[in-house]
């Protein structure tokens, strides 16, 4: 049953049976460089909305027009944070990053952490973590920002309605899966200056339609800015809305300046202690294991994390598009 709101914009009606569909390999990342900066930030005007939404929303899931979307929006670098310890941290040292997920999950959490469907915070360029401001789905908030929750605007099941869930199917070339219990060890292979996440047990959680979510943040950003702005030093474009998350059990993310095939070495479930990593990485080629400051593995038994994020942020004072 539609929701009715006393929003003031006209608010298009929500169809709760819609979902976004299960994507194929069209969507996995390829190894072409994007153009130019100056030509994606013009791009991104344009396709923005397609980027927030998900193609297959409005538009199409064609192959070939979610290729060309990739396109537009460029390959996603990111910049390992100080606690890495590698001696280029920082905007100076930024990797490719490489998964085998749904195009859109384009932000790296260097420290992954338990976030949720409609948190709005930043990421701490220090730790690489994710720093929960407030979460647009809970109304505990709304005393201290003066914001008004997306449950209040639309209805208590706006959140029900707008979740999707999707689990991974055992798919070797998404470099994620549930392996089968003989397998011992796989290869992954890492570009040159590129981040390569690897994780086990994950599950890509979404906001099927991004609506009612960009007209509430468009709606209290500047309160957002004005309440948490002073405090973290923050500007319109640091603060993010989760609009998606890939959650794992078992992850890894693995960095590196040069091309490498590095292989994953699990230790049997029998053998996994509290604490311990559940597996190791080796380089292929010598069968040393890597340096310590080239990578990071979550150890086991371990609750379910998140370690890529699908959001949206300001790009000016009116655009919004995903990070």
């Amino acid at each position: 049953m539609p929701v009715t709101s006393t929003y003031p914009f006209d608010l298009p009606a929500y169809d709760d049976i819609q979902h976004l569909p299960t994507y194929g390999e069209s969507l996995q990342d390829d190894l072409a460089y994007s153009k130019s900066s100056s030509t994606r930030a013009r791009r991104l005007a344009k396709f923005g909305s397609l980027s927030l939404n998900g193609p297959a929303d409005k538009y199409t899931n064609s192959p070939s027009f979610l290729r060309r979307i990739r396109t537009e929006l460029g390959q996603s670098l990111v910049a390992p944070p100080l606690s890495w310890g590698l001696p280029c941290a920082g905007d100076r040292c930024q990797f490719r990053l490489k998964h085998g997920h749904d195009y859109r999950l384009r932000a790296l959490l260097w420290e992954p952490s338990h976030v949720q469907l409609g948190d709005v915070g930043f990421v701490d360029q220090r730790t690489g973590a994710f720093v929960k401001l407030l979460n647009a789905f809970e109304s505990s908030h709304t005393a201290h920002d003066g914001t008004q929750s997306i449950p209040d605007m639309f209805g208590p099941t706006a959140l029900h309605s707008l979740e999707g869930i999707e689990h991974a199917q055992g798919r070797l070339k998404n470099m994620s899966s549930s392996w089968p219990a003989w397998r011992k060890s796989y290869k992954v292979a890492r570009g040159v200056k590129e981040a390569v996440v690897i994780s086990e047990d994950d599950c890509f959680r979404y906001l099927n339609n991004t609506d009612r979510p960009q007209q509430w943040f468009h709606r209290y950003i500047d309160h957002i800015l004005s309440a948490y702005g002073p405090t973290h030093g923050l500007r319109r474009k640091d603060i993010i809305f989760v609009l998606g998350c890939l959650e794992a059990r078992r992850w890894a993310v693995c960095v590196g300046d040069e091309a490498q095939t590095v292989r994953v070495k699990l230790t049997p479930a029998s053998q996994r202690r509290s604490g311990q990593e559940w597996a190791t990485l080796l380089d292929d080629k010598t069968s040393l294991p890597l340096p310590s400051t080239s990578y990071r593995i979550s150890a086991s038994p371990e609750r379910p994390q998140s370690i890529l994020l699908y959001g949206m942020h300001f790009v000016s004072d009116d655009v919004l598009t995903s990070v």
